[in-house]
């Protein structure tokens, strides 16, 4: 349900929601074999000129509120994250964009809490509930669980989970989506134009519905400049494990895409 929350929530999470990609569970599709490129698909699976279907539907913002902001209300906000900072990417810029919002709103307390163990994560989020915050932002897939448990207990809280849907309606929790697409249609225009093999890859960090979005919009962007050219795709099956992104990189490389 996209509950409707105070301007100066939905300020924070999308101060804090400066996102590029993520991670969840897979929705369809094969993960790249080791050294290779896409596996070979299923039937129901996308081939290199077919990108998989996503659920394009959840692009969309909060809805807009009115009304000033009280900073009497504005007790404290907490960040929670299920990747490590220091990637100069996804999660640097949500924790960039955390602190800049709460400083700019005047949020009494902000934390920024790291979880590593998906066992603790309901206890985690629980405890950042009962420590006085009035919003949690909870990022990706892998907490839709802990929030769907934590918020029905909490409802003076507001939750914000970030690139995922949690299938159930709840009045204090507002899912964020983003138009991941246009931003990778412009690299696939690009990739179009430069290519001198007419073949050009991308690598995602899991075979989920938000990095086949950036898959759809760099497929369409290439083939609008470039009618010849062949997209391939492979998983890595992870969002911090650099060493696989480069083995699958180089494989594409050796397999023609330039």
């Amino acid at each position: 349900m996209h509950a409707t929350l105070p301007r100066h929530l939905i300020l924070l999470a999308l101060l804090a929601a400066l996102v590029v990609g993520c991670q969840g569970a897979a929705p369809g599709g094969t993960a790249a074999a080791p050294g290779g490129t896409a596996a070979a698909p299923s039937a129901d699976a996308p081939t290199a000129s077919e990108p998989p279907g996503t659920d394009a539907g959840g692009a969309s913002g909060p809805p807009a509120a009115s009304g000033e902001i009280d900073p009497a209300k504005l007790s404290g906000a907490a960040l929670l994250l299920t990747q490590q900072r220091g990637d100069r990417g996804v999660i640097d810029a949500l924790v960039a964009g955390f602190e800049s919002g709460t400083d700019r709103l005047g949020y009494q307390d902000a934390q920024i809490v790291q979880l590593d163990d998906p066992a603790t994560y309901e206890q985690t989020v629980r405890q950042v509930a009962d420590s006085g915050v009035s919003i949690v932002v909870a990022t990706f897939p892998p907490m839709i669980d802990s929030i769907k448990a934590v918020a029905p207990d909490y409802p003076g809280i507001n939750f914000v989970i970030i690139d995922a849907r949690l299938g159930e309606d709840f009045e204090n929790v507002q899912e964020l989506f983003f138009y991941e697409n246009e931003s990778s249609y412009l690299a696939g225009v690009a990739a179009g134009l430069m290519t001198e093999s007419d073949r050009v890859a991308f690598i995602g960090g899991g075979d989920v519905d938000v990095i086949n979005r950036y898959l759809v919009g760099f497929y369409e962007g290439a083939h609008s400049t470039n009618e010849e050219v062949t997209v391939c795709w492979s998983y890595a099956d992870s969002f911090e494990d650099p060493a696989r992104g480069k083995e699958l990189a180089l494989a594409q490389i050796e397999d023609g895409a330039d």
